[in-house]
């Protein structure tokens, strides 16, 4: 019996809690999804910087290679 009141009074719980994070979400919508699609730019934007350092750091190595091979270098 009271092994089964716990479980209703958790999952009362859980309802509140559920419910009042909906509210949340309803009331406040248009931020949550400005902080999404800020976030989701912060991601883009610091993958395409890294990708970018990393193809030129690349070009930088087979510039020195080339030197050091003693072929012509194109830019």
């Amino acid at each position: 019996m009271k092994q089964r009141r716990r479980q209703e009074l958790k999952t009362n719980e859980l309802s509140i809690y559920l419910q009042q994070v909906y509210e949340f979400l309803v009331r406040n919508s248009t931020y949550v999804v400005g902080g999404v699609v800020v976030v989701a730019l912060i991601i883009i934007v610091a993958t395409m910087n890294t990708r970018s350092q990393h193809r030129a750091k690349a070009d930088a190595m087979n510039r020195i290679r080339a030197i050091q091979s003693g072929e012509a270098v194109q830019d």
